[in-house]
């Protein structure tokens, strides 16, 4: 059902079995199911303050891309001690 799909514009591989999808101003981190894929380390869902027009994972963050610019979001989570 076309209703139900989501307008994903970004789709990149991070890991074998790990996906990083971007659609309108999110970063879903999922299995090849489609599944959201939480750790304790690592979070699985990043909100962006723009519609994402690209995106760069790197090792502890990523990198949003909009027409003017960048936003940088953490995707390591710090836990306390």
């Amino acid at each position: 059902d076309e209703d139900h799909l989501l307008p994903v514009s970004i789709a990149k591989q991070l890991e074998y079995d790990t996906l990083v999808i971007g659609f309108d101003r999110f970063i879903k981190i999922v299995s090849k199911r489609g599944v959201l894929k939480p750790t304790r380390k690592l979070r699985s869902e990043i909100t962006f303050d723009f519609e994402l027009q690209d995106a760069v994972c790197l090792p502890d963050s990523v990198l949003g891309f909009h027409s003017h610019g960048l936003q940088v979001s953490l995707l390591v989570l710090f836990i306390q001690q």
